[in-house]
């Protein structure tokens, strides 16, 4: 069986204030059209569709829009499940309806029926386990307790759907999680847990011929490729920056065997950390550094050893879409040379300001005196 697996789309997120929706719209058009070209089988979405409980009716629309395209027009069924992000309400509305169009779609915690699909080979079973925080879900036989850890809910959960699983058909789940050792990035929402690891093992999944999570942003496998993270559709920090984002192909062969193709997203706006300096108002980029275009999303760090005045202001001429700026080394230079409070008690305050313009400022000339004493003497006459 031929599975596309994607996640964590996080539709109607912004970027330091930057609306993201077109270049979602943009990254979903390749799906689009990949699966158009490649003729899957199933598409599986791991969770965070949306970036937030009530996402903004433009993000609706755009999801509405691709799976119309996907489930009406190619005919694909889709399988996908709520993370972290989503409202498990939300995501379950019209499920029943849904289903009989080819969209299963799940929100609510617990163990669903799995979405049965069939090749060449016979039956595939896809078991949805939308993201659930361990203190909302209820034991059956006691209706009071719950799971102190992310672990012992996965735990019970995978026990109760494996012993429902039949012998002869391959099995694969969709889930939202933080597998232990796996890599985060700033993006990704902590998973809550009261007193217990957020984390689980990846042997938990191990009854399943393949597992596709979503929650980590990174592209990453576990089991030997047999649970395996796409990652996220756009890159949605300054730490994403290294990242590769990807849709992964999944065949999924006769013996319940997995063989993954990773397929590039390419982006509308790149997003970049990049070093340089500011010489002469002009900022420059240092050595070594990668070609940048001009509408990529910038976080730059200047390599001045002295703090650069509007230093955003100059770098933004060039790079319209520098959205953070850091200057470390000449802050740092200013710290180190902080003066004591002893010191500053025996200077006059014609040297305080100058020491403090001189922290921002190379040096200072006769006409840059000029103006401090005037105002030294204006505020001391008001005084």
């Amino acid at each position: 069986m031929r599975i596309i697996h994607t996640a964590d789309w996080h539709l109607g997120k912004s970027l330091k204030n930057i609306d993201l929706l077109e270049a979602q719209r943009y990254a979903l058009q390749q799906l689009t059209e990949l699966m158009r070209s490649e003729k899957p089988d199933v598409l599986l979405i791991a969770g965070d569709i949306y970036d937030r409980a009530i996402p903004p009716a433009r993000a609706v629309e755009l999801f509405d829009e691709v799976m119309s395209d996907i489930v009406l027009g190619l005919k694909v069924p889709v399988v996908a499940i709520a993370g972290n992000h989503d409202s498990p309400e939300r995501v379950d509305y019209f499920n029943g309806i849904l289903q009989r169009q080819g969209l299963h779609i799940f929100g609510k915690p617990g163990i669903s029926p799995p979405v049965v699909l069939r090749d060449a080979h016979g039956e595939v079973h896809f078991h949805p386990i939308p993201y659930t925080e361990p203190t909302d879900f209820r034991l059956p036989e006691d209706g009071n307790a719950f799971f102190d850890s992310h672990e012992a809910l996965m735990r019970h959960l995978v026990k109760n759907i494996a012993q429902q699983m039949p012998l002869k058909a391959r099995h694969v789940a969709i889930g939202h999680a933080f597998i232990s050792g796996g890599e985060s990035c700033e993006s990704e929402r902590a998973l809550l847990s009261v007193g217990g690891a957020s984390v689980v093992s990846a042997d938990v999944f191990a009854p399943f011929h393949y597992t596709a999570q979503g929650h980590l942003h990174r592209p990453q496998s576990f089991l030997e490729g047999r649970v395996c993270y796409s990652g996220s559709l756009l890159k949605y920090s300054f730490s994403e920056a290294d990242h590769q984002k990807v849709f992964l192909i999944v065949e999924l062969k006769e013996d319940g065997s997995v063989q993954t193709e990773k397929i590039p997203i390419v982006h509308r706006q790149d997003v970049r950390r990049v070093k340089g300096y500011v010489r002469e108002g002009v900022f420059q980029l240092g050595d070594n550094q990668t070609k940048v275009s001009p509408n990529d999303f910038l976080e730059v760090t200047l390599l001045n050893e002295e703090p650069v005045i509007n230093a955003m202001e100059i770098v933004q001429r060039q790079y319209a879409y520098t959205l953070e700026l850091r200057q470390p080394n000449a802050y740092r230079k200013t710290s180190e040379s902080r003066l004591s409070t002893e010191q500053i008690a025996k200077m006059s305050d014609t040297e305080i300001a100058k020491e403090f313009f001189l922290r921002y400022l190379p040096q200072l000339d006769a006409t840059h005196e000029k103006i401090i004493n005037q105002i030294i003497r204006e505020i001391q006459y008001e005084a």
